[in-house]
C-alpha cells in the first residue's frame, strides 16, 4: 500500500506512478485507518514538505500508525526546495511505533506555497516531468528491497515554526480567507480540502477552524473564480498551480 496525503497534486501524482512501477495501490491518507497496517507487507508514506516539515495531518497519521514490525516501509516527500526536517519526522514517528523505515527519498516539484508571496510556480512545471524518472528510480528501489536513507536531517526553520511565536507566523503569511464579493459558493474549496475543513453556509465557503488548516493551498489554486485569497490578496489565475496530470476531482475521487 502506499499512503498519500496532497494539496495540490504533486504528491499525488508521485504515489500514483509509484503503485503502477510497484504494483501496489495508492490509497488517500484520509481513507486509511492509521491502526489498520497491520497486514501491509509492504508500506510507503508519500507526503509533501510545509514549511519544512511533515504537513499537521501526517504527523497526527504517523503518531497512530501501527504498520506490521516486519514491513519494509518507505518515505518519499515532495517538495520545492528544501525537504527540511520532514523525513526526519516521519521516520522518528513511525520509529515510536516499532517500525523503521528501510528507504527515504526526496521528489522535487514546483512550490504551490510561493504564492503566499505572489511567485508564480507555473514556470518550473517542467520538475514535473522531471520527477517521473526520480519515481521511477525509487520504484526500482522499492521492488529491490533497498535499504538507504537519505535527507534525513533536522531544520531551523521547522524549529522555529513549531514554536507558538512561529506557528503565528505562518498561520498569518498563509492565511486563506474566502472573499464573499467573488465567492459564488460552488463547493469546490469544501471537496478539495484535505483536512475537511471548509463549508458552504448561506451560499459562501467558509473556514470552519482555523487551527485545522494545513496551509495546503489546495483552496487556492483549485478555486475557479479566484475567491479564495491569502491574507486578504485575490490570487491571479495565472499564478494558480496544480499538478498538470491532477484535476480537482482527483482529490476528493
Amino acid at each position: 500500500m502506499i499512503v498519500y496525503f496532497t494539496g495540490t497534486g504533486n504528491s499525488l501524482a508521485a504515489a500514483r506512478r509509484l503503485a503502477e512501477r510497484t504494483g501496489d495501490r495508492a490509497v488517500p491518507l484520509r481513507a486509511v485507518r492509521p491502526e489498520g497496517l497491520a497486514a501491509e507487507r509492504r508500506l510507503g508514506i508519500v507526503f509533501p514538505v510545509y514549511c519544512f516539515d511533515a504537513p499537521s495531518p501526517v504527523r497526527e497519521f504517523l503518531a497512530r500508525a501501527r504498520p506490521s514490525p516486519g514491513a519494509y516501509v518507505y518515505v518519499v516527500a515532495t517538495c520545492g526546495a528544501s525537504v527540511g526536517r520532514a523525513i526526519r519526522t516521519a521516520i522518528n514517528l513511525l520509529a515510536r511505533n516499532g517500525a523503521e523505515a528501510a528507504l527515504s527519498r526526496k521528489l522535487r516539484y514546483p512550490d504551490s506555497a510561493s504564492v503566499a508571496v505572489g511567485a508564480n510556480t507555473n514556470p518550473k512545471s517542467g520538475r514535473c516531468a522531471a520527477a517521473e524518472a526520480g519515481i521511477d528510480a525509487i520504484a526500482r528501489d522499492v521492488e529491490a528491497g533497498r535499504r538507504d536513507l537519505h535527507e534525513v536531517r533536522g531544520s531551523c526553520a521547522a524549529a522555529l515554526a513549531a514554536t507558538r511565536t512561529g506557528a503565528a507566523l505562518v498561520s498569518w503569511a498563509f492565511r486563506q480567507e474566502p472573499d464573499p464579493g467573488r465567492c459564488n459558493g460552488c463547493g469546490l474549496c469544501a471537496k478539495v480540502c484535505p483536512c475537511s475543513n471548509i463549508e458552504v453556509a448561506g451560499g459562501r465557503a467558509r473556514i470552519r477552524e482555523r487551527g485545522r488548516c494545513a496551509h495546503c493551498m489546495a483552496c487556492v489554486h483549485f478555486c475557479p473564480r479566484q475567491a479564495m485569497t491569502i491574507r486578504g490578496r485575490r490570487v491571479r489565475s495565472e499564478l494558480q498551480y496544480h499538478h498538470p496530470g491532477v484535476t480537482a476531482a482527483d482529490l476528493f475521487a
